[in-house]
């Protein structure tokens, strides 16, 4: 390891959105309980939920409700938006900690996002300023940052550079993710510490355990500059 470790890490639990997102609708009571057993057990900052057409993502369907019923409780409330509607739905509802999503592969932007990772940035370059204004944290996270399913590997110069563009634009922090688990440890180090020198900007590590390697991976991100990794039960 380049570096010593942190003397104190962010430990974000993103069950709520990323552990359920693309499962069977799960009732908003059973959530609801998700939430209180977290906050209890010491979680401090949560992915709640994503504010996304409920059409495409029917798990995600009660957004609001559960904003409203989560009012007041001692965590802090992320909301993954993807664009300036999911935004203003988040601010409206209460949220102020708003996670921004953009895949550093253009291929991999097109098929999930319909656009171009050049016009998913120029979007979030026209939403940052004005939700800011409104009292919002911008944090955003890079998706496929380790690795594509069809651009395989992704040139690391090419992640910061995205990171640079955000940040000027109002992130107030990058999140690199292993969108499909194939980064090493060496890779994890490389590229967390790449943009650390790059940026002075807080960085956190979304890492898959697809081959028992999340927490190797976390290390490695941690030794190298990253302050937040996200957790799921």
């Amino acid at each position: 390891m380049s570096q010593t470790l942190p003397a104190s890490v962010i430990l974000r639990d993103v069950s709520m959105r990323d552990g359920l997102q693309d499962e069977a609708p799960v009732p908003t009571e059973t959530k609801l309980a998700l939430f209180e057993a977290l906050v209890s057990a010491g979680v401090r900052e949560l992915e709640l939920t994503s504010f996304v057409r409920p059409d495409r993502v029917p798990a995600m369907a009660d957004a609001d409700e559960l904003c409203a019923a989560t009012t007041g409780a001692d965590v802090v409330r992320w909301g993954l938006v993807l664009n300036r509607r999911g935004a203003e739905r988040a601010l409206a509802a209460g949220l102020t900690h708003l996670q921004y999503v953009v895949s550093v592969s253009d291929t991999h932007s097109r098929h999930n996002a319909g656009a171009s990772t050049d016009d998913a940035i120029a979007a979030f370059e026209a939403i940052a300023g004005p939700m800011i204004d409104q009292g919002a944290v911008m944090e955003m996270t890079l998706s496929t940052a380790f690795g594509c399913p069809y651009e395989q590997r992704i040139d690391p110069n090419r992640v910061v550079e995205v990171a640079r563009r955000v940040v000027d634009a109002g992130a107030s922090s990058i999140g690199l993710a292993d969108t499909i688990g194939v980064a090493i440890p060496s890779e994890v180090e490389a590229l967390v510490a790449a943009v650390a020198n790059a940026l002075d900007v807080s960085i956190g590590a979304h890492l898959h355990d697809t081959r028992g390697l999340a927490l190797a991976n976390g290390l490695a991100a941690l030794g190298a500059g990253a302050n937040r990794i996200d957790a799921a039960v």
